[in-house]
C-alpha cells in the first residue's frame, strides 16, 4: 500500500463522501459517480476506498456482478489504491438475528468481496440489528458462524456498534475467534465519559476506526467543531500502539473534495503532537 505522506495510518474514505449527493442522505452509493470517486481519491493520497453494501439492496451496485468487481479492481490498480474494507449497511434495516434472507445475503456479501480479496468486512449492528443486552448471546452464536465463513476466505470481521467498551470486549472474548471491532469516534461519544478511555480499554481489539465529529444532538459535523475531542483519541492511539486504518465517514460540506483535504490535513496535524 501507497504511504500517505509518511502518515501513520492507512487512510481510506466511506464510498459515496467523495462526490455530492441527494440533500439530507449521508451515507449513500454513489449511483452516477462511482468510478470517478477512485481518481479522486488518488488524487488526495488516500490508500483505499471503503466500500458499501447499502441499506436496501441495490443490484447495479458493482460489488454484486462479476463485470462490476472487475472494473473495481481495476480502477484500483488504476489509481494505485487497495481493495481493503467494505461495510454491509443492509443488516441496519434488515434483522441479522430474526430474517434467514438477511443471514444468506451477508453470506453473499462476504463471498463477493472474497472475490474482491477484500480484507475487512464491516458489520454494523445498529438499528434492526442492533447489538443489545436482550439479544448478547444469540450475537455470540451468529457472530461466530458468520467469521467462520469469513476465515476461509482470510478475511476479518469487525463489529461496529453502540455498547461500550467492557459489552465490545466480552463479545470478542466469548466468540473466541479473530473477530474485532470498528471503534467509531462520532458514535460513542454522547455515551462515554471519556473516548480515551474508551479507546484505551479496547485496545488490541480495535481493528478499524471511523473518524467522524458530532454535535451534542448527535448530528455530524465537520472535523474539529463538535464535540470528539480529537486530542485524546489519537494519544490513545498512540497509548496502544494502532497503526492501522483510519476511514473517514464524515459529511460533505459544500465541496466534498475540498472538505476530505481538510480532514485529511486537520488529523495529520492532531497526530503529529504525539508522533513527532
Amino acid at each position: 500500500m501507497k504511504s500517505a505522506d509518511n502518515f501513520n495510518y492507512e487512510l481510506g474514505i466511506v464510498q459515496g463522501r467523495l462526490t455530492p449527493t441527494e440533500k439530507g442522505k449521508l451515507q449513500n452509493f454513489p449511483n452516477e459517480n462511482w468510478r470517478e470517486e477512485f481518481l479522486m481519491a488518488s488524487n488526495l493520497n488516500l490508500n483505499f476506498i471503503e466500500l458499501l453494501s447499502e441499506t436496501i439492496h441495490n443490484p447495479n451496485n458493482p460489488i454484486w456482478s462479476s463485470s462490476g468487481r472487475e472494473k473495481i479492481k481495476y480502477l484500483c490498480e488504476k489509481n494505485n489504491l487497495q481493495i481493503y474494507s467494505a461495510c454491509t449497511d443492509y443488516i441496519i434495516e434488515n434483522s441479522l438475528l430474526s430474517d434467514e434472507k438477511t443471514v444468506n445475503y451477508v453470506l453473499d456479501f462476504i463471498k463477493s468481496m472474497n472475490k474482491l480479496n477484500c480484507k475487512k468486512i464491516i458489520f454494523p449492528l445498529m438499528g434492526k440489528s442492533d447489538l443489545n443486552s436482550s439479544n448478547f448471546e444469540d450475537y455470540i452464536s451468529i457472530l461466530r458462524d458468520l467469521q467462520i465463513e469469513a476465515t476461509k476466505f482470510h478475511i476479518e470481521i469487525l463489529i461496529e456498534s453502540l455498547v461500550e467498551h467492557n459489552n465490545i470486549n466480552k463479545l470478542i472474548e466469548r466468540i473466541g475467534s479473530p473477530i474485532k471491532c470498528v471503534f467509531d469516534t462520532g458514535n460513542i461519544i454522547n455515551k462515554v465519559d471519556s473516548i480515551y478511555d474508551e479507546i484505551a480499554n479496547l485496545d488490541f481489539n480495535i481493528g478499524h476506526i471511523h473518524i467522524k465529529d458530532k454535535l451534542k444532538d448527535n448530528t455530524s459535523c465537520l472535523l474539529g467543531t463538535g464535540v470528539v475531542n480529537f486530542s485524546e483519541v489519537f494519544r490513545a492511539l498512540k497509548k496502544i500502539n494502532y497503526k492501522k486504518s483510519i476511514v473517514f465517514e464524515t459529511p460533505r460540506g459544500v465541496d466534498p473534495v475540498k472538505t476530505c483535504k481538510y480532514n485529511i490535513n486537520f488529523i495529520k496535524f492532531i497526530s503529529s503532537q504525539y508522533y513527532e
